[in-house]
C-alpha cells in the first residue's frame, strides 16, 4: 500500500478560505485507491472538501517505480523553507519530505526524480489533478 499526503502550503498570503491546499491518496495493491481533499479555512484549519474512490489499473509499475523512489530517496533529510510538505508510506515505512520541490530546482537532483514518480502515479491513475510530489496543479 501507498500513502502519500501532500500540504501545499508555503510561506507567502494566507490562501483564501476554501482554497484546496492538502490531498491524501492511498493506493492499494488491489487497484483500490482513495483520495481526499482538504481546504483552507481561517487560522489555518483545514475542511474535507471532497472524498472519492476509484480503480486504478496499472498499479504494478506503479509500486514497482515507488519503491525504488522510496528506497533511494524518501530516507534522506531534505528541508527547504516556504514549501509544503509531503507524506509518504510505502509498505509500512513512512517518510516526511519537506520542501522536495524546491530543493530539487535548487540542486537540479531531486525534483526529476519527483517529478518523473509523479507523472508515474497520474498516468497510472489516470488523474491529472494531483498534488503528489511536484507540487502539481500549477
Amino acid at each position: 500500500m501507498i500513502r502519500i499526503i501532500t500540504n501545499i502550503l508555503s510561506y507567502g498570503p494566507e490562501p483564501a478560505q476554501g482554497t484546496e491546499i492538502e490531498q491524501h491518496l492511498s493506493i492499494k495493491a488491489n487497484g483500490q485507491c482513495w483520495l481526499t481533499r482538504y481546504a483552507y479555512q481561517r487560522h489555518g484549519d483545514l475542511v474535507c472538501v471532497k472524498r472519492e474512490r476509484f480503480l486504478a489499473k496499472a498499479i504494478d509499475t506503479l509500486l514497482a517505480e515507488m519503491k525504488a523512489f522510496f528506497d533511494t530517496y524518501a530516507w534522506r533529510n531534505y528541508s527547504v523553507t516556504d514549501t509544503g510538505e509531503w507524506i509518504i508510506e510505502v509498505d509500512g515505512q513512512e517518510a516526511h519530505l519537506v520542501g522536495l520541490m524546491d530543493f530539487g530546482r535548487v540542486t537540479g537532483s531531486v525534483c526529476c526524480i519527483g517529478s518523473a514518480v509523479s507523472t508515474v502515479i497520474r498516468t497510472a491513475l489516470g488523474r491529472d489533478d494531483l498534488f503528489l510530489l511536484d507540487g502539481g496543479l500549477e
